[in-house]
């Protein structure tokens, strides 16, 4: 019997519900937040700060910070 793969990655994955979520990253000294799925493309605002923006709606789905450390110690 052939497998579906649609039905194998529910059962694997979830149903793919997005949540929106924030990670550090110690070695790049940076956090990185996502808000909503869309697929994306990325503006620099300024050397620490780059944002995510919805290809479809160009509104903001997330962002990138640089330079965290100095504000909070990383792996808190």
């Amino acid at each position: 019997m052939a497998v579906n793969l649609k039905e194998m990655l529910k059962r694997e994955v979830g149903t793919g519900a997005f949540r929106p979520y924030c990670v550090t990253n110690v070695e790049a000294d940076a956090l990185t937040a996502y808000f909503k799925e869309d697929a994306d493309y990325s503006e620099r605002l300024i050397d620490h700060v780059t944002l995510y923006r919805s290809i479809d709606t160009h509104e903001i789905v997330g962002c990138r910070i640089k330079g965290i450390s100095g504000i909070r110690p990383l792996g808190i």
